[in-house]
C-alpha cells in the first residue's frame, strides 16, 4: 500500500475517526477549518499515519465493542506537544517523546500548538501482552530511560526524519522490525513496573512484620488487627504473606514460640514459671501454649529447660 497524503479539516473528525476507529468530536479548534495533513503508512500490515495538525482538542468516546480493548495507540511527537487525558490521568509529551492510550476508555487528546505526530496502533496480542500487561502499557508517557525505550524513541526520530526518502515497500519492511522494537520496549516496561511493584510489596510486608514483632505480647494480635493497623484489607495482608509461602497466623505463632524458647533457655529466667513466659508472648492459655510448643519443637516447655545442648539444635 503506497503512502498517501490527505488534507481535511479536523473539525469534520472523519480522519480521527478513521485513525481511532470510533466516535470522535473536535473542540477548541483554532479556527473553523485548520489544516490537517494525513500521511498514511503501511508498517508491515499496521495502518500507521503521520498527522500534522493545528492546535485543537479531540475527544473519543469509550466503545467497549471497538477492538475489544486489544489495541494500544502509540503517539510519537516529532514536533510540538500533546496532552493525553484518560482514566483520571493526564500525561504531557513533547518533541522526541511518546504517549500511549487505549480504546476501552474515553480519551481527550490536546494539541496546544502545531504538532506532527506519528500514530502507530498496535495489537496487544501482536506484542505478546496479556490483558493485564496491556493495561499497564496504556496511559503511559514514554521518555528516554536508558533502556529499550531510549532505543525505540531514537529509531522513531530517525524514521520520521527519513520518511520522504523511503519508498513504500521499504517502509512496510521496516514496520516488521519496528513492531519488534515496540514489543521489546513494552516488555521491558512491564518488567520494570513489576519490579517496582514487588519492591513496594516487600517493603510493606517488612513494615507489617516489624510492627507484629513489637506487639507479640498482645493476645489480640492477628490478621485482622494487622490489616486495620496498616489501613489495608485482610486479603491484601494474606497475599503479602502467601507470596513468601507464609500463613499470617502460623508466622505470628512461630515468632511467639521463638521468643518463648529464648526465655526458657535463658539461665537468668529459670525461676520464671512456664505459664508466665507463655503469657508474656501472647499465649493466654497454658494448655494451648504447651500443645503448640510441643508441635513446633517436639518437647514441652518444661522439657526444653532440661534438654542438654538444645541451643544448637
Amino acid at each position: 500500500m503506497e503512502s498517501e497524503h490527505i488534507v481535511t479539516p479536523p473539525t469534520s473528525s472523519s480522519e480521527w475517526e478513521h485513525s481511532l476507529n470510533g466516535r470522535v468530536s473536535i473542540v477548541d479548534a483554532a479556527d473553523d477549518t485548520p489544516a490537517f495533513a494525513v500521511r498514511r503508512l503501511d508498517l508491515g500490515g499496521i495502518g500507521a499515519a503521520v498527522l500534522a495538525c493545528a492546535p485543537h482538542t479531540l475527544r473519543r468516546a469509550a466503545d467497549p465493542e471497538a477492538d475489544r480493548g486489544d489495541v494500544i495507540d502509540f503517539w510519537y511527537l516529532s514536533e510540538g506537544t500533546a496532552l493525553a487525558a484518560q482514566g483520571g490521568h493526564c500525561e504531557l509529551a513533547q518533541h522526541g517523546e511518546m504517549l500511549s492510550t487505549d480504546r476501552r476508555r474515553p480519551l481527550k487528546l490536546r494539541f496546544s500548538r502545531p504538532t506532527t505526530v506519528l500514530h502507530v496502533p498496535l495489537s496487544a496480542r501482536r506484542m505478546g501482552l496479556s490483558p493485564r500487561e496491556a493495561d499497564e502499557i496504556a496511559g503511559r508517557h514514554w521518555t528516554k530511560d536508558g533502556g529499550a525505550v531510549t532505543f525505540l524513541l531514537s529509531v522513531l526520530a530517525g524514521f520520521c526524519d527519513s520518511l520522504d526518502e523511503l519508498h513504500a515497500s521499504s517502509t512496510a519492511q521496516f514496520g516488521y522490525h519496528l513492531t519488534d522494537l515496540f514489543t521489546l520496549a513494552a516488555g521491558q516496561s512491564v518488567q520494570q513496573r513489576r519490579g517496582t511493584h514487588s519492591q513496594v510489596r516487600a517493603a510493606t510486608l517488612r513494615r507489617i512484620q516489624g510492627y507484629a514483632r513489637q506487639h507479640l505480647d498482645n493476645p489480640s494480635l492477628d490478621l485482622t488487627s494487622l490489616a486495620r493497623q496498616h489501613n489495608v484489607s485482610v486479603r491484601y495482608v494474606q497475599k503479602l504473606f502467601q507470596e513468601h509461602g507464609l500463613s499470617v497466623s502460623r508466622w505470628i505463632r512461630r515468632e511467639r514460640l521463638s521468643r518463648c524458647l529464648t526465655d526458657l533457655k535463658d539461665p537468668q529466667k529459670t525461676e520464671v514459671p512456664v505459664a508466665v513466659i507463655g503469657r508474656r508472648w501472647g499465649f493466654a492459655t497454658p494448655s494451648y501454649f504447651t500443645r503448640v510448643f510441643r508441635e513446633e519443637y517436639g518437647l514441652t516447655p518444661r522439657q526444653i529447660r532440661t534438654a542438654p545442648g538444645f541451643e544448637g539444635a
